[in-house]
C-alpha cells in the first residue's frame, strides 16, 4: 500500500496529497511524500516494474537483431534475380513471383512446345492400300513408299491418298507460301504456315507432291463449294468440313464431310473403312483381316475385324510417342444435307452440326512425332533433385503422354507398375476427385471458394501422379487448387486463354511467349520468352537464390550487430537495465 492509501502506483486516484508522490531516482522501489521522506513500495509493485522493463528490454533486443536494411536487400535482390532471368528467357511481370518459385513443390507443364519442340513430323501411316501400317516407317522412306502408291488405285476417280490429301488439306487452318526471299535466314522454297501439326501434314505431301502441288490442291476448295466448318475444341478433339462437289451436283456424292481428329474421339463414329478396290467394310464385322495387312504378313486371332486393326496402329504409334491422327469421311447428296440440317434446328448452334459427323468411313492414320527439346532430361532430373514433382499435362491420347513422359524422365516403369495413379487421364481423374464444390470462405463472411470434392482422395493421387492425359484446362485448375489445399506451392504453364483461370490459381503462372494467346500473358506471373521447360528450371534457381541472398544478407547484419546484443543481454542481466539508452 503506498503512503496515500493506495494499493498501486499505477492507479492511485486520492486526494490532492497523492500529487506529492514522486519517484525517487536513486532507487525506482521508493517514493517521496510531500515533506521530501523516502517511502519504500510494495513487493507488488516491483513485480509489475520488472514486467515492464523486461518488455522494454526485449523490444530493445529486437529492434536491435532485426537488420532494419532486410526490406531494402530483399527488393534488391528480387529486382536484380528478375534482371538477370530476363536474359534467360524469363520476363517476370511480378516481382514476388521469382521469390515464391523458389519453394516451388510441385510443377504442372504442358507437353507441346514446352518439353517438346513444336516441330511435328510425319513419322508413319496407315491405310487400307498396302502396309504402310508398321509405325516403324520413318519419314523419308515413307514419302517414298506413298510416292509410289499414289495413282494405284482408283476409288471414284481417285486414288485412296487423293482422298487422304483432301482430307487434311481442305479440313485445315493451316497454308502453303512461296518464299518471298524477305527473310534472308529462312533458305526453304517453300513454307508452311498455321497449325504445328497441320504444318506437319502439309511437309509430308510436299515431299510427295510438291510445294505447288499441295498449294493447288489447297486452292481447289473454293469459298463457293465450302458449305460449312465445325470447329475443334479441345474437349471434341478433332474438326470437320462440309464441301460440295459441283461435277457430281445430284448425286449421292454431291456434299462430303472430311473429319479428322483424334482416333479414340473419331472412331465412336466411324461405322466403315475405305478398301484399296474403291469398296467399303463395316469396322465391327467379325471377318479377319487379310494376313498382308497385318504386321510381319502374319494373321492374329485377335484382329477379328478392322476396327480392332485401326485400334491396335494406334496403340503402336501411340507407344512410340506419336501423336495419333485419323482422316474419315462421309458422302451425301444435298437433298439428304438438308434434310439433317431441318432437323437440327438449322445448326443454330455449333454442336448442333456433330450430327453431320456420324456414320463415317475412315481412309488412314497418320503417327506424327514431337521430338523433346535436347535439355529435357537433364532438367528433370534437376527439379528431382530439388525435391520437385513434375506432372505433364497434355492433350494427347494417355498412351502417347506414357510414352514421352518416359523419354523425357518424368516418368519410370517402376512408378507405372506401382501405382494406377501414376498416369491417369482428366475424365478418370476428376471422377476419382469429385471434382470441384464451392464452400464459404472461412475467412471473409458472404464469399465463396472452390474446394477439391474428395480431398482424402485427391492425397492418395498427388502422390503418384506424373501423367495428367487427354486433360482439359478444368482438369488443370483442379490438380492446383488440390496442390495448395495439402498446402504445396504450385507452378503451372499454360498458352491459351482457357488456361487463364490456372494460370490465375497457381503460385506462379508461366505462359508462354511464341504460342500464348494475351488472356493467358496477362494472367501469368513470367512469360517464358522460348515456350522452353528449362527456363522453367531457370525460374526455380533464381527464386531459390533470392534465398540465399537474404540469408548471407542477415548473416552479416547479425555479426556486425552481435556486440549490441550482447550488451543488451548482459546489460539487462547484471546492471537490471538495458545500457542502450539516451540518457
Amino acid at each position: 500500500m503506498l503512503p496515500c492509501g493506495c494499493q498501486n502506483l499505477l492507479t492511485c486516484q486520492a486526494d490532492e496529497s497523492c500529487t506529492d508522490l514522486t519517484l525517487s531516482l536513486e532507487n525506482p522501489y521508493t517514493v517521496k511524500d510531500a515533506e521530501g521522506v523516502e517511502q519504500s513500495l510494495p513487493n507488488d509493485f516491483r513485480f509489475y516494474t520488472e514486467i515492464l522493463n523486461t518488455i522494454i528490454i526485449s523490444i530493445t533486443v529486437i529492434v536491435v537483431a532485426i537488420p532494419e536494411g532486410l526490406p531494402l536487400a530483399v527488393t534488391i535482390s528480387l529486382s536484380f534475380s528478375s534482371a538477370q532471368m530476363r536474359k534467360l528467357n524469363n520476363l517476370v511481370r511480378k516481382l514476388a513471383s521469382s521469390e515464391t518459385m523458389g519453394g516451388a513443390t510441385h510443377i504442372c507443364s504442358d507437353k507441346t512446345g514446352t518439353l517438346t519442340l513444336n516441330k511435328m513430323t510425319v513419322m508413319a501411316c496407315m491405310t487400307l492400300q498396302k502396309a504402310h501400317m508398321a509405325g516403324a516407317i520413318v519419314s523419308d522412306k515413307l514419302v517414298k513408299e506413298v510416292k509410289e502408291d499414289t495413282e494405284n488405285v482408283d476409288v471414284n476417280g481417285q486414288s485412296v491418298w487423293q482422298f487422304l490429301m483432301e482430307g487434311v488439306m481442305w479440313n485445315s487452318s493451316a497454308r502453303v507460301e512461296k518464299n518471298d526471299g524477305k527473310d534472308k535466314m529462312v533458305t526453304d522454297e517453300w513454307l508452311t504456315k498455321g497449325n504445328v501439326t497441320e504444318q506437319g501434314l502439309f511437309k509430308f505431301f510436299m515431299g510427295i507432291m510438291g510445294g505447288q502441288g499441295v498449294l493447288d490442291k489447297k486452292n481447289a476448295l473454293t469459298e463457293e463449294n465450302t458449305i460449312s466448318v465445325i470447329q475443334f475444341t479441345s474437349s471434341r478433339k478433332k474438326a470437320s468440313i462440309v464441301v460440295r462437289n459441283p461435277d457430281l451436283e445430284g448425286t449421292d456424292r454431291e456434299v462430303r464431310i472430311y473429319c479428322k481428329g483424334a482416333p479414340d474421339m473419331v472412331l465412336d463414329t466411324t461405322t466403315q473403312v475405305l478398301c484399296p478396290d474403291g469398296s467399303t467394310q463395316y469396322l465391327d464385322d467379325q471377318t479377319n483381316v487379310p494376313a498382308e495387312l497385318l504386321n510381319n504378313g502374319e494373321n492374329d486371332s485377335t484382329q477379328d475385324s478392322y476396327r480392332g486393326l485401326f485400334e491396335r496402329t494406334v496403340k503402336k504409334f501411340a507407344k512410340q510417342a506419336y501423336r495419333t491422327l485419323l482422316i474419315t469421311y462421309r458422302d451425301m447428296s444435298m437433298s439428304e444435307y438438308e434434310s439433317i440440317k431441318a432437323s437440327n434446328n438449322d445448326f443454330a448452334k455449333e454442336s448442333d452440326k456433330e450430327v453431320l459427323e456420324q456414320g463415317l468411313t475412315a481412309i488412314g492414320i497418320f503417327g506424327l512425332q514431337d521430338p523433346l527439346r535436347d535439355t529435357i532430361v537433364s532438367s528433370i532430373e534437376k527439379c528431382k533433385k530439388a525435391g520437385i514433382q513434375v506432372i505433364m499435362c497434355t492433350g494427347d491420347n494417355i498412351d502417347t503422354a506414357i510414352a514421352i513422359s518416359q523419354n523425357a524422365g518424368i516418368v519410370t516403369e517402376e512408378q507405372l507398375g506401382a501405382s494406377k495413379f501414376t498416369a491417369m487421364t482428366g475424365k478418370d481423374f476428376r471422377e476419382a476427385v469429385g471434382g470441384l464444390k464451392t464452400v464459404p470462405h472461412p475467412k471473409d463472411e458472404g464469399k465463396t471458394i472452390d474446394k477439391v470434392g474428395n480431398m482424402s482422395k485427391f492425397r492418395e493421387i498427388k502422390k503418384h501422379l506424373r501423367v495428367l492425359a487427354r486433360s482439359s484446362p478444368e482438369d488443370k485448375y483442379i490438380l492446383v487448387t488440390g496442390i495448395q489445399d495439402c498446402q504445396g506451392v504450385v507452378a503451372v504453364t499454360g498458352d491459351g486463354t482457357n488456361d487463364a483461370p490456372a494460370l490465375t490459381k497457381a503460385d506462379v503462372g508461366f505462359s508462354m511467349g511464341i504460342t500464348g494467346t494475351d488472356v493467358a500473358k496477362g494472367a501469368s506471373d513470367i512469360i517464358l520468352l522460348d515456350d522452353n521447360f528449362s527456363s522453367i528450371v531457370v525460374a526455380l534457381k533464381y527464386g531459390r537464390n533470392v534465398y540465399d541472398n537474404v540469408r548471407k544478407f542477415l548473416q552479416f547484419q547479425l555479426t556486425v550487430n552481435v556486440v549490441a546484443m550482447f550488451i543488451v543481454f548482459f546489460g539487462s542481466v547484471i546492471l537490471k537495465d538495458s545500457p542502450l539508452t539516451a540518457v
